[in-house]
């Protein structure tokens, strides 16, 4: 579990135990331990073996951007369940409230690799500077690090991973996972574009965060959608922050540029600044109401945030 906020420190389970939590399946820590404790350590992987990770990023701002040394990542399922595919990739950015589950190959030679977080910009106001609220560190105005110049922070070692033994039988990264069909067609497309402005926010006067130029008011219906209806919606951000939207409720299917969708489940998405982003998601589960939120807490608390109804 990918955490900075204070908390207590529960039991660290044993490498028999299933392990569903846990920072990417090493030891379970809570509380800012990238700041106040030293890197995780112990997990093992044999040769030719394998390890299956599972990764959650329950920070409330930080962007974690993850590398394993000499190690590529074989991504076999998101926020929303398995992938229909396997995806390998050398590292791997995570918003706050994504998940990922993670297998990695025992292939190298034995020793010791470190899983990193690299410094990730994801932006900030540029004008406020400073660190808190108002800027740097993860605060609502600021991104977790800048890439390059005097302020860059360090990468960051996480935990590490050792090789002890050897399997049986070389195990192979599966490619094939399970069918995901695409979505059809939608039936309606709407735009939202996320922003920011001076104003009386949720937590009073100061910046604010909005959607469709509303900060969030929780007597008002933001947005009307059929039950079993299928939808396409754009986030156009025209702030300098990237945001990692979340729709409750119904997973969703990123598209691509090519208009084709992402044979995968998310709940979460980054929206870069600066940049669009479309979600093609059918609205399945129950009537009522439910919402959409920037994953990034502050940003949450000062207004982004918006209500969906449901309906027959």
């Amino acid at each position: 579990m990918l955490d900075r906020m204070s908390g207590s420190t529960p039991s660290q389970p044993t490498l028999d135990q299933p392990q569903s939590c846990g920072c990417a399946n090493w030891h379970t820590w809570r509380g800012n331990w990238l700041r106040r404790r030293p890197p995780l350590s112990g997990s093992t992987v044999e040769q030719d073996g394998m390890l299956r990770l599972r990764l959650l990023n329950a920070s409330v701002s930080r962007f974690y951007w993850l590398k394993l040394e000499e190690h590529p990542m074989h991504v076999i399922a998101t926020d929303g369940g398995s992938l229909a595919t396997t995806q390998t990739v050398g590292d791997l950015v995570m918003a706050p409230g994504e998940r990922r589950d993670v297998l990695i190959q025992g292939t190298r030679e034995s020793g010791s690799y470190r899983l990193m977080n690299l410094p990730y910009d994801r932006g900030s106001m540029g004008m406020m500077g400073g660190s808190g609220m108002m800027g740097g560190r993860g605060g609502m105005m600021g991104g977790m690090s800048r890439i390059g110049g005097d302020g860059a922070a360090p990468a960051t070692e996480l935990a590490t991973l050792v090789y002890r033994g050897r399997a049986v039988r070389r195990v192979n990264v599966p490619q094939t996972l399970v069918n995901i069909p695409a979505l059809p067609a939608a039936s309606i497309q709407r735009t939202f574009d996320i922003g920011d402005a001076m104003g009386m926010g949720l937590s009073g006067m100061g910046m604010c965060f909005v959607i469709n130029g509303r900060e969030f008011d929780h007597d008002r219906v933001d947005t009307r959608v059929r039950l079993d209806s299928v939808e396409e919606w754009e986030y156009v951000n025209g702030t300098t922050m990237d945001h990692p939207m979340h729709i409750h409720t119904n997973s969703f299917q990123l598209m691509g540029s090519d208009g084709e969708s992402e044979r995968a489940w998310r709940d979460i998405a980054i929206v870069k600044a600066r940049s669009r982003a479309r979600f093609r998601v059918k609205f399945v589960e129950f009537t009522g109401t439910t919402g959409q939120h920037c994953h990034i807490l502050d940003h949450e608390d000062r207004g982004m945030m918006a209500t969906i109804v449901m309906e027959r």
